[in-house]
Parts: C-alpha cells; sequence; structure tokens
C-alpha cells in the first residue's frame, strides 16, 4: 500500500462484496467503512494459513480526504 509516498506490506481483511474481492482498510463497528476493490487476477492465495498476497501497490483511499494518521 502506498500511504503518503511510502510503500509498505499491510495485513489486511479480505471480504467480497458481489464476488469482487475487497481489502478493509478501516472498520466502523462491524461494518467495512472503507475499502478498496481488488483486481482478482491479481490476487493470490489462499495459501496454508489461508492468507492471500496482492501484488500491485494500492493506493489509501483515505489520502484523498485528509483522514489518514
Amino acid at each position: 500500500m502506498n500511504n503518503s509516498g511510502q510503500n509498505g506490506y499491510y495485513e489486511s481483511d479480505l471480504i467480497f462484496i458481489d464476488g469482487t474481492p475487497h481489502i478493509v482498510i478501516e472498520w466502523r463497528g462491524n461494518e467495512p467503512d472503507t475499502t478498496v476493490a481488488l483486481d482478482p487476477a491479481e490476487l493470490a492465495g489462499p495459501d496454508s494459513a489461508r492468507s492471500y498476497f496482492y501484488g500491485p501497490s494500492i493506493e489509501d483511499p483515505r489520502q484523498e480526504h485528509g483522514r489518514s494518521g
């Protein structure tokens, strides 16, 4: 993920909305508040730990709204 020009690897929750994978950036209670849709072709996994890996860099959408800390 790219956050303020800094790339890094982060662990995130993965959900599917209408069959499309999304990572959850932020939760509001029990509901995902900020999500990013992923290209299913770039999503690798699950591996033996039931983890997935996404290769392309993802922009933190909170940057656009000034919400990132």
